[in-house]
């Protein structure tokens, strides 16, 4: 945990911080940033909800910056290993751009540069890093020699929603086809004899999603159920539900409360009854029952789904690619962006997998209508690809 000070940002000095050890050393320093910035209540800037994400395959190498003594910022990110070999590949927030940097919008730039130059000056070869721009900058400020970088702004569906004190309330606000919709496929279930189950219990979740894991569109990599169920025990999670008649979970999510906000890490559905809508369907039930709870709020972690995201509030997300030359892993790269090109210029759907293993190398970011899977699949790549 030696400090080095950065030449990229003015002089902030840095530590990395890659064991809990590292942050229960700056753990007031950090608790005492988090409420002058008023990010308290954002679970993903909480160190020990970061260090329940962390395992074998994702361990982490966050950065702690220093102006004189004073803490200035942290950049939360984590490396990938393979089979215990660091990869020196390195993801820093998620894909709703939360989670990265813990500062003040004007140390954004400075912090950043101060933690990807201690990475890059550590081994680290490749970062994908996202973000949600606070300072109002229209690039990122980065000077590196011999790094490729490349980062792409767009305006995202928004991956958090106030729920109000009320389900009817909140479901005004919806649009006219949303709510028929809702009302459509409620009574749908209801008819074919499934029903909402609020409490699921650890067994049969478990036993849920095994099954679920082989009829969902978008399978769930064991990792990220693995590490769900860490961030279940840290939070005291609940497990939720919808049972057919013959009492078989053909729908299941999971999530925590943490002040008055719900997290939704997971859900998973049975896409062979795609005909019920069964993701907005117990999205919706799940609203009504926190608002019942009384919780105020509902995020989706990493993003909210296609159906309802547009009653969430937009963000303005940031993904930025750095990449040094790094032999085969390169060509590889180079590879993969010339896969990209072709699939464009053919007309075809690009997977997300695919624009995302290119790295700094994608010339251009592939447009919403243009991804052959969500960002949420991507998501699952990562994961995957760590083990």
């Amino acid at each position: 945990m030696n400090v080095e000070r950065s030449q990229n940002d003015g002089g902030l000095r840095t530590r990395t911080l890659s064991s809990g050890a590292d942050f229960a050393a700056l753990w007031g320093p950090i608790q005492q940033l988090r409420g002058q910035l008023g990010a308290e209540h954002d679970v993903t800037l909480d160190p020990l909800h970061f260090l329940a994400y962390t395992d074998e395959t994702r361990r982490s190498c966050a950065v702690a910056c220093f102006r004189g003594e004073a803490l200035a910022g942290v950049m939360y990110a984590t490396q990938h290993y393979s089979k215990g070999w660091a990869t020196g590949l390195v993801v820093g927030g998620d894909f709703a751009g939360r989670g990265l940097l813990l500062c003040a919008p004007e140390d954004e730039s400075n912090v950043l540069g101060a933690g990807v130059e201690r990475l890059l000056a550590s081994g680290i070869h490749s970062m994908h890093l996202r973000m949600l721009p606070q300072d109002g900058s229209e690039s990122m400020g980065l000077a590196l020699s011999g790094c490729k970088i490349a980062s792409y702004d767009k305006r995202i569906a928004g991956d958090r929603m106030e729920l109000g004190s009320s389900f009817a309330e909140l479901v005004s606000g919806f649009g006219r086809r949303t709510r028929k919709n809702i009302t459509q496929h409620r009574r749908m279930l209801l008819e074919g004899g499934y029903r909402f189950v609020p409490e699921v219990s650890q067994e049969r979740y478990a036993e849920a999603l095994r099954w679920l894991n082989g009829k969902a569109d978008f399978n769930a990599a064991g990792l990220r159920l693995v590490r769900d169920e860490r961030l279940l025990r840290l939070h005291q999670g609940m497990r939720l539900g919808i049972e057919s008649s013959e009492g078989v979970l053909v729908s299941a999510l999971c999530g925590f409360v943490r002040r008055g906000r719900f997290h939704l890490l997971t859900q998973l559905n049975d896409s062979s009854l795609s005909r019920l809508s069964l993701s907005t369907v117990l999205r919706t039930y799940l609203m009504e029952h926190l608002i019942g709870m009384g919780v105020g709020d509902l995020q989706v972690m990493g993003g909210s789904s296609l159906a309802l995201g547009r009653y969430f509030a937009p963000l303005q997300y940031r993904s930025i690619y750095i990449d040094k030359d790094h032999g085969m892993l390169s060509v590889a790269k180079r590879g993969c962006s010339a896969a990209t090109r072709l699939l464009r210029k053919r007309g075809k759907p690009i997977p997300s997998a695919l624009a995302i293993a290119c790295g700094a190398f994608l010339r251009q970011f592939p447009e919403e209508r243009e991804l052959h899977s969500p960002p949420a699949a991507a998501a699952d790549f990562e994961d995957s690809a760590a083990s």
